[in-house]
């Protein structure tokens, strides 16, 4: 274990090949899904389709990976990590090619379908390597750092997108987005030659420990991964198309201001937050995201949606590692592994039903309304919070 002297102590190394190359892959991946997130719903208007099928397009894809994370855990357990991620990147390598064809609106829906296959064999694969690739003294470290790394992808993929689109249309955005694969499945092929098990560490099934009985409260922290999953279908999903409905020029930019202030919050301010407590943390984060939608609803202007775009990213710093954590603490420790499943299928489940769930809405009600449901539901889940874990 790669390990260094600060006085009398022992401290382990975070910063390892291993950690790199799986904050890397994370990150490539990540790209690839944010400047879908930004285009892809303007791509399904352009084909002459509804908000309802925008929903459908983006939600298929949660959907799809919320449904295949149960096979990748098995997987993983079964024949190994290297194998998962390496069948998942050639796999999500060929789905990002197959976009190029995508020129109807079913060929995209299946292309979505693969898509959200693919990536959910190399994100839980991920989650769970950072796992196995960390000290258990630097664990909370270095998953807040592997989060920063997905954070930095929402502001640079859309960024770059932008630069792109602009440029040459949405043809060449899918090319661009193709060129990715090629990274992905460099890094998975990288990770077979460079991840060990920690020394004196051995797997679950090496342990031959059984597994512990599930219980309710292993799952009550996944309530609000909901929740939090609720408002970002809804966001990611039709920031793009508020801005065309309301002549919002370089709507996009939502995407890296809300990146910005994820990482500049964990970076800067992480330390004064973790001095509250958990329903404190939660609460403030719970008001800044009702806010944010509130003033989404509202505006018309790119300055109001860069502010929105601010406090979200401040809500979603406080609350993402919050409820990360939160998963982890409830697992018994012959389940920790579980616990990155547990908050994905959380999050892909409410990033769904928010995807979807709230296209139908927009149908037919105004952007306001339907923005002033979601706040709400946001709101209702301090009273669950509170009554689940008290303060």
């Amino acid at each position: 274990m790669d390990a260094e002297i600060t006085g009398s102590v022992l401290k382990i190394k975070l910063w390892t090949g291993s950690y790199l190359l799986v904050t890397l892959l994370n990150f490539l991946v990540g790209c690839t899904v944010f400047i879908q997130a930004s285009y892809l719903p303007v791509y399904v208007l352009e084909l002459g389709k509804t908000k309802a099928d925008v929903g459908l397009v983006i939600g298929a894809f949660a959907l799809t990976a919320l449904l295949t994370r149960p096979l990748a855990g098995y997987l993983l357990d079964r024949i190994g990590r290297f194998p998962v991620v390496f069948l998942g990147s050639c796999f999500l390598a060929l789905d990002l090619v197959l976009y190029l064809s995508a020129d109807s609106y079913l060929l995209l829906l299946l292309v979505r379908i693969l898509n959200g296959f693919s990536f959910s064999l190399v994100s839980t694969t991920a989650i769970t390597l950072i796992v196995d690739v960390t000290a258990e003294s630097r664990l909370k470290e270095g998953i807040g750092y592997f989060a920063v790394s997905g954070t930095i992808a929402s502001a640079v993929g859309p960024a770059l997108g932008l630069i792109i689109f602009k440029r040459g249309g949405f043809h060449p955005l899918f090319l661009f987005v193709s060129l990715f694969g090629l990274g992905i499945l460099s890094s998975a092929l990288m990770l077979g030659r460079k991840i060990r098990p920690l020394p004196g560490e051995k797997s679950e099934a090496e342990k031959g420990v059984a597994k512990s009985p599930f219980s309710a409260d292993m799952f009550f922290p996944a309530l609000f991964i909901m929740f939090l999953g609720f408002s970002l279908g809804l966001l990611f999903t039709y920031i793009p198309v508020l801005g065309v409905e309301r002549n919002i020029p370089n709507v996009s930019l939502f995407f890296t201001f809300y990146a910005l202030a994820i990482t500049a919050l964990r970076l800067l301010g992480s330390r004064f937050i973790d001095r509250f407590g958990s329903f404190a943390q939660y609460t403030m984060a719970v008001l800044l995201q009702c806010m944010a939608i509130l003033m989404l609803g509202r505006t018309g202007s790119l300055t109001i949606v860069l502010i929105a775009a601010v406090l979200f990213g401040f809500a979603f710093a406080i609350n993402q590692p919050l409820l990360n954590f939160m998963q982890i603490d409830v697992m018994p420790a012959d389940r920790k592994g579980l616990a990155g499943a547990i908050y994905f299928i959380a999050l892909d489940l409410g990033f769904s039903a928010g995807a979807m769930g709230f296209g139908v809405l927009l149908e037919h009600w105004d952007f306001f309304p339907v923005f002033a449901l979601c706040a709400g539901l946001l709101f209702s889940s301090l009273f669950l919070y509170r009554g689940i874990f008290g303060k």
